[in-house]
């Protein structure tokens, strides 16, 4: 009798402890924003069995200072701090600051006041970024450590390995998100390997040129690149050809005699500097392999 009387009393405890809890549930994390742009800071909270008495959002700056963003009642109604006009409040707890200025970096604080006395509160970091640390983006393709030119006359065999460089710019060092796709023909569009993240250097994806049953036609390679502050990702493509190996040997071949043929008619009419400089344009081209000649 009295193991369960304990039992019961046990259970009663746990009941009103998980019923009177207080928290957030859920928490901005990490701010990023550009000057001019907009952050929105969204907290969920449980109130727990007592009831809303206020909210207030607080700003500290990079150098500590503090200022009040506004106060809210349990009716909702606002009461906005003097340095913040371009701050907007949508209930349960949602604060939006627009456009964004130099000031806002810093830490904001959301503190959620109950009826009971009791409180909880939660900081968010905020970064500002300038309006143009989002750099442009292009890709950098290579083949044996070799660059290649982007383009329909760049042919690659289907089972050679490439290599898709991505530079990652930005005047801060933010954290840029970086993604490559491949796409063969009008098939669908596959990611190459896990995402990047960077604030500077270059993020490297290694794929096959051709696609899993794809071994001769137009290929496209995408690549993204995401600034935290900015809505809207940056992108680049470079596309090329690939072919099946056994024909690619055999274009190959007969390139190398027809290249054999010009260098040899240079070399009579021209000179043999002025032929070297062809037989160097054309291997640059992937058109010609020098060791045939070696």
């Amino acid at each position: 009798m009295m193991i369960r009387s304990f039992l019961l009393l046990s259970s009663c405890i746990a009941a009103a402890f998980s019923a009177g809890t207080f928290e957030f549930k859920e928490t901005p994390g990490v701010v990023y924003g550009r000057i001019g742009g907009g952050a929105v800071m969204v907290w969920e909270y449980d109130l727990g069995e007592s009831e809303l008495l206020a909210l207030s959002f607080e700003h500290f700056d990079t150098d500590g200072k503090f200022s009040v963003i506004m106060n809210i009642d349990a009716n909702g109604i606002v009461s906005s701090g003097a340095g913040f006009p371009h701050a907007s409040f949508t209930q349960p707890a949602t604060l939006t600051l627009k456009p964004l200025q130099d000031s806002d970096a810093g830490d904001v604080k959301c503190t959620i006041y109950r009826t009971d006395g009791t409180s909880v509160s939660n900081s968010v970091s905020v970064t500002i970024f300038p309006d143009n640390d989002q750099k442009d983006v292009i890709i950098t393709l290579k083949v044996s450590d070799k660059k290649v030119e982007c383009g329909l006359q760049t042919i690659i065999d289907s089972d050679e390995t490439i290599v898709v460089e991505v530079p990652v710019e930005s005047d801060s060092g933010a954290p840029i998100e970086v993604n490559a796709f491949q796409k063969c023909g009008e098939g669908q569009e596959n990611q190459i390997g896990p995402e990047c993240t960077k604030g500077s250097g270059n993020c490297t994806f290694e794929t096959s040129a051709g696609c899993h049953g794809f071994t001769e036609g137009l290929v496209t390679i995408r690549a993204t690149v995401k600034h935290p502050a900015f809505d809207e990702a940056k992108e680049d493509t470079c596309s090329y050809t690939v072919q099946d190996m056994e024909i690619s040997l055999y274009y190959k071949y007969d390139w190398m005699l027809a290249c054999l043929s010009i260098v040899k008619k240079m070399v009579i009419s021209c000179s043999l500097a002025e032929a070297l400089t062809v037989l160097h344009e054309l291997y640059n081209k992937r058109l010609f392999d020098m060791k045939f000649i070696l």
